[in-house]
Order: C-alpha cells, then structure tokens, then sequence
C-alpha cells in the first residue's frame, strides 16, 4: 500500500473530482495500475479539473507509469506535475514531483546506484525511493558546493542561471528525502545573495547608460551654423537599446525566480521586488526614449 507521504495528494481542499481521485488511489494501491490510468485520462479532459487536481493526477499516473516499468512515461508525468503545481503554496508538491524526476533521471533501471555504500537502491518502495534521494543528495552535494564557490566568484549572471535549478533539485531532493534543508538551504542563501549584487550592478550600469543616451538624444544639431533639429539617436545606439531591452528582461526573470526561490524557503522576498521594479523601471525608461527618437538623418 502506497505510504501516505508519498504523493502528499488529498490534502489540497477538495475539489469537485476529489471523489474520483480517491477512487484512482485506491485501484493504484490495489495494483489495479492500468484500470487507473484510464480514470486518469478521463478525469484529466474535465472542465472543472482544478490546478491542484491535476497534480494529484498527475502524480498518480506517474506512480501508476512507475509501477508498469514505463520508466520514461513516468518522468514525463511527474514532470508535468512539477510544472502544474509550481506556484503551488504548499512546497511540499511541487518538491515532490521535482525530487522524484531529479532521482528517475540519475538512475539506471529502476534502481539508484549510490557511490556510498556502493550499493543498488530500488525504487519502486515510496520508502526506498526516499532514502535513494538522500543517498543521490549526498552524490551531488560535493560538487555542488565547488560549483556554488566558483560561481560566487564570477562577475556574470550566466553560470548563476546554470546552477540554480541544479541546486534547486538538490533542495528538493533534500527536503522530500529527511524532511529538512539543512545542507542545501546555504547553498540557496549564497546563491541568492550573489545574484542581487550582480543584478544591482548591471542595473545601474544599463539605467547610465540609459540616461547618458537620453542626454545624447536631447543635443542640438546644427547645420551651417543653425540649430536644426535635436540630433536623436544613430542607428548604432538605436540598436544598442533594442537589444537593452530584451537583456533587462532577462534580468528580471532572474529575479522574479530570485523571489520565488526566496518566499519558497521562508524569506519575505523583500529586496527581490525592489530589483523586480527597478527593471521594470529601466525597461520603460529604454522603451520610452526608443519610441521617442527618430533615425539620425
């Protein structure tokens, strides 16, 4: 019989198909995994499928595609639930669905081959499938943290934007696996901390920029010794700014995830919406000033 904590499912408010869920549960944990998975499609195509509902669904067929060996299937599943529930205010779902993905994908087979003791751990046990993410957590963690350290020291958001899903699966894996964050939740902190210093500093790198191109556009033309007309913009520093405004909302999905990453482990995201605004600031500041100009002539 699936253990209660392994998919978490039914602890969301009910919804109108929590009857049928319920339902799917049981012929799941009586093995009836292919009956489920047809009430799975089914109850899927519903209008009235809430987003909370689809994560159960999808975890359950996931746990059912598991079962079958259809190993493939299974992550897709769980995948897809990660994606449905990532909003989701409890944490718990979502690093579910993520933690088993991360775990599926690192293993051979339907079993993890840990590095220490050295030995095969199966999977399809909701209990063994937890000490298998504790055993995978304590893989990844060396070289996690000398990624985090080399990534700390660099002066570019890219390596940061690299490692942080990484160590998001290592948080995940963490909190499913023991129930705490002891050993990765720092590795978020600095992580974190690292990347509001970049983002404020290329903030006020771009919005100079910004404004030494407004002071530009503003000058005086003169021709024959007569004012003629503001000299606008060349084509250069045109292009210069379209290409501004796509990079600052590149920034600013880093800190949209920045912020969500930060409320998902306690904090209250504060200095996270204050970069959030300053690039929506200097998005409209370069929006602005390029529909303002006109080619130089």
């Amino acid at each position: 019989m699936l253990a209660a904590a392994l998919i978490l499912i039914l602890l969301a408010e009910p919804g109108p198909n929590a009857v049928a869920i319920a339902d799917i549960q049981h012929q799941i944990e009586s093995r009836q995994y292919r009956a489920g998975l047809l009430q799975i499609a089914k109850v899927l195509k519903a209008d009235n499928v809430t987003t909370a509902e689809r994560y159960d669904l999808l975890m359950l067929r996931g746990e059912a595609l598991l079962q079958l060996r259809q190993k493939p299937a299974a992550i897709a599943a769980f995948d897809e639930a990660a994606v449905v529930s990532r909003n989701d205010e409890d944490f718990s779902r979502p690093a579910l669905a993520r933690a088993t993905v991360t775990l599926l994908r690192q293993s051979q087979g339907m079993s993890y081959r840990s590095k220490e003791p050295g030995r095969d751990i199966p999977l399809l046990k909701p209990e063994d499938r937890r000490r298998a993410m504790t055993a995978l957590l304590a893989d990844l963690l060396p070289g996690a943290r000398k990624q985090v350290e080399q990534a700390t020291r660099g002066r570019t958001l890219v390596p940061i934007e690299k490692l942080i899903p990484e160590i998001g699966d290592a948080y995940c894996l963490e909190l499913i696996g023991t129930g705490k964050t002891e050993q990765t939740l720092p590795l978020v902190q600095q992580l974190g901390r690292h990347a509001r210093g970049l983002i404020e500093g290329e903030l006020a790198r771009l919005n100079l920029r910004i404004s030494q191109l407004t002071e530009a556009s503003t000058d005086l033309a003169w021709v024959d010794g007569d004012i003629l007309y503001k000299r606008g913009l060349t084509s250069p520093e045109q292009n210069e700014l379209r290409e501004m405004i796509p990079y600052l909302r590149r920034i600013q999905l880093v800190a949209r995830d920045g912020r969500r990453i930060n409320l998902r482990v306690g904090g209250d995201g504060e200095n996270w919406d204050r970069l959030i605004a300053d690039c929506d600031e200097s998005i409209a500041r370069a929006e602005s000033l390029l529909a303002s100009v006109s080619p130089q002539r």
